[in-house]
């Protein structure tokens, strides 16, 4: 029953299963096979072979196909421009979760817009020059080759301080890791240097 329903309102014609029929036993003037699916107006064709038709005129016709996909695109900008954004941010919510969420890895920011990914031993820049160029790119670019290993998230300051510290001193830490470090490289000292007391 649910799959049914489901069909008739895939297809457009709820309630009426003689309208149903009518649909399904549609033959492409291309292919002549029976599709359930057709498309077009007065000549029905199937999906397969609507796909090489449009791509057949849009090689045939390129100045007025783009004529008219500028003209579609200035006449739903704002539509086009939401739906771009709506899927960045769908792109960027599946990377961030895999990497433990909208968390800096080392301040503990949780501020989305803050948020960033980072390459944990270094090497986004030379990544945007060779393959990616950065931005949205970035987040797609981990999606397609299966979230690698070595990106973290972090903040903006934990990102740039990390950058800056490489540059200045060769060190691949951002710089509360590093005042962490010294913490715990005294601490040990210290407990050294009353071991060796006694």
């Amino acid at each position: 029953m649910v799959s049914s329903r489901l069909e008739d309102n895939y297809t457009g014609t709820r309630g009426n299963k003689s309208l149903m029929k009518q649909r399904k036993e549609k033959i492409c003037y291309i292919c002549k096979t029976k599709n359930q699916l057709s498309f077009g107006k007065d000549n029905y064709c199937c999906k397969k072979c609507c796909v090489v038709k449009s791509t057949n005129y849009r090689l045939r016709n390129p100045e007025r196909f783009n004529s008219n996909r500028r003209a579609y695109y200035w006449r739903n900008r704002d539509k086009l421009l939401q739906q771009h954004h709506n899927q960045l941010d769908r792109i960027k919510d599946i990377v961030f979760d895999h990497y433990g969420g909208y968390k800096c890895f080392c301040c503990g920011e949780k501020e989305k817009s803050f948020l960033t990914i980072d390459h944990i031993k270094g090497g986004g820049y030379k990544q945007q020059k060779t393959s990616v160029s950065g931005g949205s790119r970035t987040y797609r670019w981990i999606k397609n080759n299966k979230f690698p290993d070595g990106i973290q998230i972090l903040c903006m300051n934990c990102n740039w301080g990390k950058g800056q510290n490489f540059k200045k001193n060769g060190i691949n830490l951002c710089p509360h890791q590093l005042s962490k470090s010294d913490e715990l490289l005294d601490g040990k000292l210290e407990e050294e240097i009353k071991l060796l007391s006694r």
